[in-house]
């Protein structure tokens, strides 16, 4: 991928009437929670032009919602009296979404899972949203889950929050007032529904395997499975080169 290069017609690789193996599956988009309020219009106006296009061929659409630790006070266990006060962010609410709480069953249906017909060798998942939006860190932890272990890797993090001595609390994502009006402010910006938007949290501090951290990773990935996977059953018994891309000509 080269992304001052772009793919044209007259290239190798180029396909001109891809077969169902050939497509994407899934339509992922990355974005920040900690940022959604303040996007450049410009990268909003990107996302949604290929939103659109996905959804001009009837591809799937889901949201994984990241840097959830950020957003909200409420999804940290405060030890330092410094802290801001932020009255919104300490709101709860009931528990509107259940956490899974047993990545192994999860990574073992993963493994296990066959996609619906033979056509289809592997589904196939774009992802994109904004720069530093963790897109990157979004294939890294699911192969960290994979392979059971945290990256070898020293973490320096920003000094100016070295003073906040915090312990991550993800057993209160789904109860977060914030992190509801973040999914809610996500699907309204982007035209998501809520149910197809995942908030999920990247390995950075931690030197351990953290259960909740998996959980909600494995979580969205297995419902991006799905959704993959229904529109390959959905499409698999037509000529897609000829009924899908003749109108995004």
């Amino acid at each position: 991928f080269k992304p001052n290069c772009p793919l044209t017609e007259d290239s190798k690789y180029y396909i001109s009437k891809p077969n169902l193996n050939d497509q994407i599956h899934c339509l992922v988009s990355v974005i920040p929670a900690d940022k959604i309020g303040i996007m450049d219009g410009e990268v909003i106006k990107k996302l949604k032009t290929i939103q659109d296009q996905a959804s001009k061929l009837g591809i799937p659409q889901m949201l994984f919602m990241k840097k959830v630790d950020k957003a909200c006070i409420q999804t940290k266990k405060d030890k330092d009296h410094d802290l801001p006060k932020q009255e919104d962010q300490g709101k709860t609410l009931k528990q509107w979404r259940t956490i899974p709480k047993k990545p192994d069953e999860m990574v073992k249906f993963l493994e296990d899972f066959k996609v619906c017909t033979q056509e289809v060798t592997e589904l196939r998942f774009l992802l994109h949203g904004p720069v530093g939006a963790g897109k990157s860190s979004t294939f890294n932890i699911i192969k960290n889950v994979f392979e059971g272990r945290i990256p070898q890797k020293l973490f320096m993090t920003k000094v100016d929050k070295a003073c906040i001595r915090t312990k991550k609390d993800l057993t209160m994502i789904y109860q977060s007032k914030k992190i509801k009006e973040k999914m809610t402010e996500c699907s309204d910006l982007l035209g998501i529904p809520i149910n197809c938007i995942f908030p999920v949290k990247n390995y950075h501090e931690e030197t351990e395997m953290n259960e909740m951290i998996n959980s909600l990773m494995l979580n969205a990935l297995i419902h991006t499975v799905h959704s993959a996977n229904d529109y390959v059953k959905r499409y698999s018994d037509f000529d897609i080169s000829k009924s899908m891309y003749k109108h995004i000509e």
